[in-house]
């Protein structure tokens, strides 16, 4: 066997094994989707308090309090935006996985791997 044509059975062997651990069944794809949808809604709730926390200890008079509560507000708005992010990337991932193999013979030969996510 030529090196080209083993480099190539390598990939597809190699990418074939590692992709067919990635597969979902549907049962598994609903759990990851609403654990997604979990996120995005604690995400979004925990924006929320964070945001609304630093305006309306901006109206009281006290400024230690008022920096650890910006402090805190930031924070919790920071963890909001990863648990949101974390969320949506569950989510594409139990809608979108797909890997498809394709083969061209003719004028050109080729060989396509295309994985979706």
């Amino acid at each position: 066997m030529k090196i080209p044509e083993l480099a190539i059975l390598l990939v597809l062997t190699m990418t074939a094994t590692a992709y067919a651990q990635d597969t979902l069944t549907p049962d598994e794809a609903r759990a990851q989707m609403h654990s997604g949808s979990v996120k995005v809604r604690l995400g979004i709730a925990l924006i929320g308090a964070g945001s609304l926390a630093i305006p309306i200890t901006a109206a009281k008079g006290r400024s230690r309090t008022r920096e650890g509560v910006v402090i805190a507000g930031a924070g919790t708005i920071a963890a909001g935006t990863y648990l949101v992010w974390r969320g949506a990337g569950e989510q594409r991932k139990a809608v979108g996985r797909a890997l498809t193999f394709s083969a061209f013979v003719g004028r050109t030969t080729g060989i396509q791997v295309r994985k979706i996510w």
